[in-house]
């Protein structure tokens, strides 16, 4: 078929076009011009060797190698929105974890765990008080003592490097738990991260308890009160709203009717700061009443705060009861208006934190893990805000939540005996 023809012709189109190749003439003679690439190779990361492995980068400061020639899978192949491209990424990527979990590598594994702050820098002997190294015995890396003790060497107190950490009392390796907490970043479901991680799908209770004592790390870093964030300050405005935690159910069936909620589970209240991603998310009772609501918003939020919400009836005359300086409350009818004519006040900012926040939350939820899971959704906010490396936030979470034990002797300290008193004169023993 002629080539003048096709191009004229909108209905027969060459074959090349399916590729995402457009076609056009130079100087009387016909090339094809790439508008975007369809080699195959480029959806795959590439086999490096030991030397071509990037870096892992953790922090700006340290000299890495240049990756624009090393093609890296940024993102988890799992997921929705799946792509590739040859960028180097601040995060870590797909490729890097699995150079980093490979078996050849686990002493650099060993060392990325050790600066995170999930394994000990250094071990003390328990026996002499020597400084215990790392050694590879059998393949295992345990701690032992080699301090020279009359001509031999101590030899004693060895134990595993897990001992002590999160990985200890685990039947899994330290590279099965290192992809799990990367998988539950990542969003990946128990059943997705087994395939990864293979593990038997047929007992699914380890990776729930794993997925479980992630969420616990999420949480009980999230509402820390160092690390919790304080919401407004002066000439910033914070919304609130509540929300109906069972959800609306469908032809009044299903598990989200709320009959096995509580009342005080059923309802949340949630605070957003405008233009930013912080947010607080607290269940409150049913009734909603202003001694629930103010207790909250007065603890996560600055003075000279500027409050928006909706006319809910625990929200009058809220400056009067918060107990904080130079707040303010603009309100606005929802039976009336979206936004507020005159003051254009308005909760549209917080009603599209619900709907990212309930389609975060897993079909099925059961009351008494709605509190983690929402402290999940918080914490990735918190990330996402500051553009924070989740995995290596995570792992750093939890080091400060699951502290490795580190065995130290006492130190040894002098101190002068008090001298003793002759013992008094007899006279009855000299007579």
């Amino acid at each position: 078929m002629n080539m003048d023809n096709m191009l004229s012709n909108p209905k027969k189109r060459p074959l090349c076009d399916l590729t995402n190749v457009e076609f056009e003439r130079k100087a009387g003679n016909q090339h094809v011009s790439k508008v975007g690439n369809n080699d195959v190779s480029c959806l795959m990361p590439q086999v490096l060797s030991a030397d071509e492995r990037p870096c892992l980068k953790v922090d700006d400061n340290e000299e890495t190698k240049s990756a624009k020639d090393i093609l890296t899978q940024n993102i988890h192949p799992a997921l929705a929105m799946y792509h590739c491209d040859g960028r180097a990424s601040p995060n870590v990527s797909w490729t890097q974890l699995q150079h980093l979990l490979h078996p050849d590598e686990e002493d650099a594994l060993y060392q990325f765990l050790t600066d995170q702050g999930l394994i000990a820098v250094y071990q003390q002997c328990e026996f002499c008080g020597s400084t215990m190294n790392k050694v590879r015995e059998g393949g295992r890396l345990l701690w032992m003592c080699r301090r020279m003790m009359r001509g031999s060497k101590c030899n004693r107190g060895k134990k595993s490097v897990k001992t002590g950490t999160i990985f200890a009392d685990s039947k899994l390796t330290v590279q099965q738990i290192v992809s799990i907490f990367y998988h539950f970043v990542h969003r990946l479901s128990e059943t997705q991260c087994a395939q990864y991680v293979c593990i038997s799908s047929k007992s699914p209770k380890t990776l729930v308890k794993w997925y479980k004592m992630c969420r616990e790390v999420c949480n009980a870093w999230f509402w820390d009160p160092a690390n919790t964030p304080k919401l407004g300050g002066f000439g910033t405005i914070v919304e609130m709203d509540e929300t109906y935690l069972p959800g609306q159910p469908k032809y009044h069936r299903g598990r989200r009717l709320g009959t096995t909620w509580k009342p005080e589970d059923k309802w949340a209240l949630g605070l957003t700061q405008r233009g930013s991603l912080d947010a607080i998310v607290k269940q409150v009772p049913f009734n909603r009443a202003r001694h629930h609501l103010v207790p909250i918003i007065e603890s996560h939020t600055l003075p000279g705060t500027i409050y928006c919400s909706d006319s809910w009836k625990g929200y009058v005359n809220l400056p009067q009861f918060v107990n904080l300086e130079d707040t303010s409350h603009f309100t606005v009818n929802h039976s009336k208006n979206y936004v507020d004519p005159e003051t254009g006040a308005h909760t549209e900012t917080i009603e599209g934190m619900w709907k990212h926040m309930k389609d975060f939350l897993p079909n099925g939820m059961t009351p008494k893990d709605a509190e983690s899971y929402i402290g999940v959704f918080l914490w990735h906010r918190y990330c996402k805000q500051r553009k924070l490396d989740v995995f290596v936030h995570f792992l750093k979470c939890c080091a400060s939540i699951y502290k490795p034990t580190q065995f130290c002797l006492p130190s040894a300290s002098m101190s002068r005996m008090p001298k003793q008193q002759p013992p008094p004169y007899d006279d009855d023993f000299e007579s």
